[in-house]
């Protein structure tokens, strides 16, 4: 490929976006699954009051916010390089016209 060329692979880019959305998908899916799996657990730990019940709720809710950056970050992510497929897409276009 020569210096000046630019080759844009849209599926590959399409393809990227839609496999950070399935991941984020998937962390949300986890976590929701770790949630129901330890809801006995919590349910008795952080109703017994006890110091270590309070530090695991306060670990979870850090961690919640952790994961729905994370998530956010991910979903930012894959939004802007759809974008940036169809911004290319559209600039392909333009360029096409140009010579027609």
């Amino acid at each position: 490929m020569a210096a000046d060329v630019i080759n844009v692979e849209f599926g590959a880019l399409d393809s990227a976006a839609q496999s950070l959305q399935t991941k984020a998908a998937a962390l949300n899916a986890a976590m929701e699954q770790l949630q129901a799996s330890l809801a006995p657990i919590k349910e008795t730990w952080y109703a017994s009051g006890s110091t270590a019940g309070a530090a695991a709720n306060e670990s979870e809710t850090r961690l919640r916010a952790a994961i729905g950056d994370v998530v956010g970050v991910i979903t930012r992510f894959s939004t802007k390089v759809s974008n940036a497929s169809v911004l290319q897409q559209d600039l392909e276009r333009k360029n096409a016209e140009l010579f027609a």
